[in-house]
């Protein structure tokens, strides 16, 4: 009988242990988790009293373990988590997971409307850091009590970077398509018109449905994207501000700081010297 094998408590149990440190931050604490549709998310570091079983779970899961070891239940058995891991739940059918020894794991659970599966509890492979730096910056900001829009910049990279790693939004879905079209190509002159001709909709259809799924406007998404876009070599390049607003589709530099300082509160020069 290896560790994985023993007896499997059907109960619903929510076991954390005294040593366990969390940090978490809930929907009710934090406003902008709503537009994501998530009602709690935060990480658990562990060195084994950590145990939980849903019988019927109200929301759907995202588990990723950073370091140590666990279990979870997968098709009936108990399955070993490492580093790398994730594990993937729907609402309202059975999972559980628990420490075998120090686990440290971040989580992430959404409402119902948003499940990030509609299958069974699985285990995928995960390989991007962003996920971790994404779900740090948002307990910091939220700790912070940082303004709105700082917070909800942070959690659509999380969200996004979340559904990427399980496919859950890498379907036929038009509307994805579409985005991913203009990721591939951020510095284009993209238009609301052309975009909604790209699906054969109207403008205002097409509003519409970046309105309930993404809980913002066309324009604001594709600012949104771009931004996020420019953060990223903002972080990791030393490529100077101006060229990096050419990347991101602003040919007037000027434009491109106020629009960044507009989602993130400062401007490109002092997010980059923060950084260092």
């Amino acid at each position: 009988m290896t560790m994985f094998d023993s007896h499997i408590n059907l109960r619903e149990t929510h076991i954390i242990g005294s040593t366990t440190r969390e940090r978490l931050v809930s929907a009710g604490q934090c406003s902008a988790m709503q537009r994501f549709h998530m009602s709690l998310l935060g990480t658990s570091d562990t060195n084994g009293e950590f145990y939980f079983m849903r019988k019927r779970p109200g929301m759907s899961q995202f588990l990723l373990c950073l370091s140590g070891l666990g279990a979870v239940l997968q098709e009936g058995q108990w399955v070993g988590m490492g580093p790398g891991q994730a594990y993937v739940t729907p609402p309202g059918l059975p999972h559980a997971y628990r420490a075998v020894d120090a686990w440290r794991v971040l989580w992430v659970a959404y409402k119902p409307k948003r499940s990030l599966t509609n299958g069974v509890p699985h285990m995928v492979s995960v390989d991007d850091p962003i996920i971790e730096q994404a779900m740090d910056q948002t307990l910091i900001e939220s700790q912070l009590r940082s303004e709105d829009h700082i917070v909800e910049a942070w959690l659509r990279i999380l969200d996004t970077h979340v559904r990427r790693s399980v496919g859950s939004d890498q379907g036929p879905d038009a509307l994805n398509q579409v985005w991913d079209m203009v990721l591939h190509d951020i510095a284009a002159d993209w238009n609301i018109p052309d975009l909604a001709a790209e699906l054969h909709i109207s403008e205002e259809h097409f509003r519409r449905r970046c309105l309930e799924r993404f809980g913002m406007s066309p324009i604001r998404y594709l600012c949104q994207l771009r931004m996020q876009y420019a953060e990223n070599l903002l972080s990791s390049t030393e490529i100077k501000v101006a060229d990096i607003a050419a990347q991101v589709g602003y040919q007037n530099p000027f434009a491109f700081a106020t629009a960044f300082k507009r989602l993130y509160g400062c401007s490109p020069s002092a997010f980059r010297l923060a950084q260092t």
